[in-house]
C-alpha cells in the first residue's frame, strides 16, 4: 500500500508538485500529508499558511483540501465518481451521546468492491445523472436501500457534515463523497424493524465500532462527526489495518461542482 497517512503531527506546509522522474509525490492538504504514487494524487499547492495540526487538537473543522487539489487528483485518477453517504445516529430517550447507536450497512457477498465484504459502510450511494443534487442522490439511494418510513425520517434530519475526497493508493479511483449527518429519536423509527435490502445492517454503538473495519476509509468521516459532537476520538481508528484508499477532508469554501454544493 502506498498510502501512508500522518495524522500525530501534521504540518500543512509543503508544496507538492508533479515530478515525472520521480517514483513518489507528496500532497499536502486537509491537515493530512501522505506519499501516493504520481499517478494516484497531482497537488499543486498546499496551505502554507496553516499551523501545525495534530490528530486530537480539535473540535472544530480542519481546513481542508482546495479545490485545485481536489481537481488535480480526480484528473489523475483512471475512475472517478460523486456519491453522497449519511451517517444516521438514533438517540434514546435521555438524549445522552453516549447512550446513541449508529446504524450502517454492512457489506455482503457479491459486492463488486470484493475486498471490502465484512466492512461496515455509511448508507448512500453513487450519483447518477439524474442527480442534481448530493441530497437528491442521498434520497435516491436511500430509498433502494431502506424502508420509505425510515427514510422519511433520516432525510428530514439530515444536516451537511462535510465532503471529503476517497481515492486509492495506486490511482485507480478517486471520487466525491458528500456527508451528511442525521440524528433521530429512537422514539421515531422502530430500529429493531429495520431491514435493508442491501447488504446487512448494523446497530452499533461508539464503542463496537472499534473493533470494525469501515469500507471507502469512511471511518474518517465517522470520526470527524464523533471529534465535532465529543471532541478528541479515536475509537474507530485501531481496527482499520492496511488502507486500501483514504478519505480526506475538502475545505468547506472549495468549489468541487455544482452537484457537491451541500444544501
Amino acid at each position: 500500500m502506498d498510502v501512508f497517512c500522518r495524522l500525530d503531527v501534521v504540518r500543512v506546509s509543503t508544496i507538492a508538485r508533479v515530478v515525472a522522474s520521480l517514483s513518489r509525490a507528496s500532497i499536502a492538504g486537509a491537515g493530512v500529508v501522505f506519499s501516493v504514487s504520481p499517478s494516484a494524487f497531482i497537488a499543486r499547492r498546499a496551505l502554507s499558511q496553516s499551523p501545525a495540526i495534530t490528530r486530537h487538537c480539535a473540535t472544530v473543522r480542519r481546513p481542508g483540501m482546495d479545490a485545485e487539489t481536489v481537481t488535480s487528483a480526480l484528473r489523475a485518477a483512471s475512475k472517478v465518481g460523486s456519491a453522497a453517504v449519511v451517517i444516521i445516529e438514533v438517540c434514546d430517550a435521555s438524549d445522552d451521546p453516549s447512550s446513541s447507536t449508529f446504524v450502517f450497512q454492512r457489506k455482503t457477498a457479491g459486492y463488486p468492491a470484493a475486498h471490502f465484504v465484512g466492512s461496515l459502510c455509511l448508507f448512500g450511494g453513487n450519483a447518477e445523472k439524474e442527480d442534481a443534487t448530493a441530497r437528491a442522490t442521498l434520497e435516491r439511494e436511500l430509498a433502494e436501500e431502506l424502508p420509505d418510513a425510515f427514510v422519511s425520517v433520516v432525510m428530514a434530519n439530515a444536516r451537511a457534515h462535510g465532503r471529503y475526497l476517497v481515492a486509492d493508493a495506486k490511482g485507480a479511483y478517486a471520487f466525491i463523497a458528500c456527508a451528511f449527518a442525521a440524528r433521530i429519536r429512537a422514539t421515531d423509527v422502530d430500529v429493531d424493524a429495520l431491514v435493508t435490502d442491501e447488504g446487512e445492517l448494523a446497530v452499533l454503538s461508539v464503542s463496537q465500532c472499534g473493533c470494525e473495519s469501515f469500507a471507502w476509509s469512511y471511518d474518517r468521516v465517522f470520526r470527524d462527526y464523533l471529534v465535532l459532537r465529543d471532541g478528541p476520538h479515536d475509537v474507530v481508528e485501531d481496527a482499520q489495518g492496511e488502507r486500501r484508499d483514504e478519505a480526506v477532508k475538502i475545505s468547506d469554501d472549495a468549489d468541487v461542482g455544482e452537484w457537491a454544493v451541500l444544501v
